[in-house]
């Protein structure tokens, strides 16, 4: 444990760590969009039909997520290892790479270095369960909830700041010379920016023990040890279903507006707008939600409210309404969200914090590859059938959870 100003700082430093890692996220949402599904197509797809490019956008965003699946565990076990803060430079790191490799690609034209650049991006997007452990690491048990509220809304803030950027930095109808590569560029130059900060303002929150080995099947050992533990082992299969639901919603829901309204880049920048916004108000609610209710009533009742507001999107037309609706369902993720990775710090003890948190981040950054590419893939089909299938897999994973007894005498 810490003193208070120590912990003031270590959060702030990690504020800025993670806001990078939202504007990574959400970024890339308007430009893929704009570049891979909208009427205003970027010419080096122009020769796919609208189902190819529907299966490349969730292939594009299926293989960062993908690869955001075997890198979160082993961060998340090598920050045991060497320490947080030099995890943590390994990320940003990453993230610098792959916004340059982005840019490059559209610059010239590859759809090779696109993917490529999603694939390091994805290795590398390991902050957010490093920073959760970093927060369990110094404060008090009594207030977990409230930082680690704090720590994620720090990425909702980024989440809100990447469409912005991305829309409107790359619209060259607000300024003649903005382009897609402009966004990226001024991303890569935050981050390095944040590195140093990072470097000269972060004490180490652990003694580093010695330096793992990477090795890509330790990320599938890690997350199959998930299931080795009695009351992991349910949380994850429960948090599997559910976060399936929401991401079905939020990496294609952007993709069926362009689609369905015809949006222009900067209109679709306003859903994921209103998606950060939603969820850095669920974060915000959180230390209220935890003085007065169970984690498990807090995580139902949120995915469920998601669920409704998934199914309203559906039925009533219009893209005002989505990006309204948008609001109270994310906001409703980010507090079922943030009392289930409760949960999970709660099964285990401080020494497995980073292994606890790592099959966290593992769990989401499947199911989040699985959702890219089953939505482009079944997109082709139908436009509805994403989001069908994601009210389904969120009153399922409701249901389920409200019928799981545990023990939360920890939570």
């Amino acid at each position: 444990m810490v003193d208070n100003r120590q912990l003031r700082l270590t959060t702030v430093a990690l504020f800025f760590v993670l806001l990078i890692d939202g504007i990574s996220q959400g970024l890339i949402f308007p430009i893929l969009t704009n570049t891979l599904v909208s009427v205003h197509a970027h010419e080096f797809v122009a020769h796919l039909s609208m189902g190819e490019r529907n299966v490349l956008y969730g292939i594009c965003l299926g293989v960062f997520f993908l690869c955001w699946f075997l890198g979160a565990p082993i961060l998340g076990s090598l920050s045991d290892s060497i320490g947080r803060r030099k995890a943590l430079l390994i990320c940003l790191s990453g993230a610098a790479l792959g916004f340059i490799l982005t840019a490059l690609a559209f610059l010239l034209h590859s759809l090779a270095l696109l993917i490529l650049g999603r694939v390091i991006s994805g290795f590398t997007t390991g902050s957010q369960p490093i920073a959760q452990a970093t927060i369990i690491d110094l404060c008090d048990p009594a207030k977990r909830a409230r930082y680690m509220a704090l720590i994620i809304l720090a990425v909702s803030v980024g989440f809100v700041l990447g469409p912005v950027m991305g829309g409107f930095l790359s619209d060259p109808n607000i300024v003649s010379w903005f382009s897609n590569e402009t966004p990226l560029y001024i991303a890569t130059l935050l981050t390095l920016l944040n590195m140093l900060l990072l470097y000269s303002s972060f004490r180490e929150s652990i003694t580093a023990k010695h330096i793992a080995k990477i090795n890509l099947s330790s990320a599938v050992r890690v997350f199959i040890s998930a299931f080795a533990h009695p009351t992991v082992k349910i949380l994850t299969v429960l948090f599997l279903i559910l976060q399936l639901g929401w991401m079905m919603y939020q990496v294609y829901a952007s993709s069926y507006l362009a689609q369905r309204y015809g949006l222009s880049i900067t209109e679709n920048a306003f859903f994921m707008i209103m998606v950060g916004i939603g969820a850095s108000l669920g974060f915000v609610l959180c230390s209220v939600c935890e003085k007065r209710f169970q984690a498990r009533t807090i995580i139902s009742t949120g995915y469920g409210i998601l669920g409704i507001c998934v199914l309203l999107t559906l039925l009533i037309p219009g893209p005002v309404f989505a990006w309204i609706i948008a609001i109270p369902a994310c906001a409703s993720l980010a507090l079922g969200y943030t009392f289930i990775m409760k949960l999970y710090a709660a099964q285990v003890g401080a020494d497995k914090q980073g292994w606890a948190m790592g099959i966290a981040g593992g769990v989401a950054a499947l199911v989040s590859g699985i959702a890219a590419v089953v939505s482009g893939v079944l997109a082709a089909i139908n436009l509805n059938i994403p989001l069908i299938i994601s009210v389904c897999l969120l009153f399922i994973g409701c249901f389920l959870m409200i019928k799981w007894r545990a023990r939360y005498t920890q939570a």
